[in-house]
């Protein structure tokens, strides 16, 4: 349905949820970068669909499964899903919403993990939770050895990993060197050098009363696509 009471419900929530904070905090040495969790966000949000009859049900459209060598040589395996939530209200009106979840384990949970993050950022989308802060991070992280074959610099690549930073003098292209890739920015120097150079341009941008630039814009997408691919490395 186009129409109906889904459409007068989904503002009456996003009024009375409130912002969701970062109490979690990432373990790995060279991470330290804080998160709020699947749980944070069914906590807030729970009682209020509840309270005003709003549910929803998830839907798999695609699914991307490899096979990936950890730093220490261990197998894991990466998972993207592409996942369609359609939200419900009782006079039986709807709408879909359908975003993607990435996600990574040593064992069988990849796909539970990328669903996990596919629905929170469905409903931090859906219902514009202030979050205070745009990166999304985990307890744990797996640094990924880079693929033997060549990397691509392309928005939502396989993996956002090999995603090349295409500007700065630590990490950009430089004297004929390509730049480096966000998974090596993260094996070298930790996720939370690629979190603080997306802190960097957004306050930059801020004090210069300016919009980001469209390169700036993509990197900031991929950086923050990347990080969202830790989030759920504890489980669901």
């Amino acid at each position: 349905m186009n129409n109906g009471k889904i459409f007068a419900l989904i503002p009456k929530i996003m009024s009375e949820v409130g912002v969701i904070e970062k109490t979690r905090t990432n373990s790995q040495q060279g991470s330290g970068y804080k998160f709020r969790g699947i749980d944070d966000v069914y906590s807030a949000l729970h009682p209020l669909l509840h309270k005003h009859g709003v549910f929803f049900t998830p839907s798999v459209q695609d699914s991307i499964r490899e096979e990936r060598t950890s730093k220490s040589g261990g197998t894991l395996i990466y998972t993207v899903l592409r996942v369609k939530y359609t939200f419900y209200a009782d006079d039986g009106s709807t709408f879909d919403v359908i975003v993607p979840g990435e996600a990574m384990d040593s064992g069988d949970k990849s796909s539970n993990k990328a669903m996990s993050a596919a629905l929170k950022y469905a409903l931090l989308q859906v219902f514009c939770i202030p979050t205070e802060e745009e990166k999304d991070t985990e307890y744990h992280t797996h640094e990924i050895a880079p693929k033997s074959s060549g990397l691509v610099s392309s928005p939502r690549a396989a993996s956002s990993g090999e995603y090349r930073v295409p500007f700065g003098k630590k990490f950009g292209p430089i004297e004929g060197n390509p730049g480096m890739t966000l998974q090596q920015i993260a094996n070298e120097h930790g996720t939370q050098a690629i979190s603080s150079y997306v802190d960097f341009l957004e306050k930059s941008a801020a004090k210069d009363n300016k919009p980001l630039s469209k390169m700036a814009q993509e990197f900031v997408s991929e950086a923050e696509f990347f990080l969202a691919t830790w989030e759920n490395q504890q489980g669901a």
